[in-house]
């Protein structure tokens, strides 16, 4: 669910646009990479956050479908 929601959101942008997702799922990491590394988007931030859950901004890269 977290990378259909951030493929949604980044398809309303222009390149360059960010969008900000927070999850808790524990396999978001792997897969948020996965997913900006095959659809040409760019992950400029990843943490995990303290009081559990991540955070992650992404950028949509100039050709991403979204």
């Amino acid at each position: 669910i977290p990378v259909i929601r951030t493929s949604k959101a980044l398809r309303k942008m222009g390149p360059g646009g960010r969008a900000l997702l927070l999850a808790d799922d524990p396999g978001v990491h792997a897969d948020m990479t996965a997913w900006c590394k095959g659809s040409g988007h760019f992950l400029r931030e990843a943490e995990r956050l303290p009081e559990g859950g991540y955070r992650f901004l992404v950028e949509k890269g100039p050709s991403g479908p979204g």
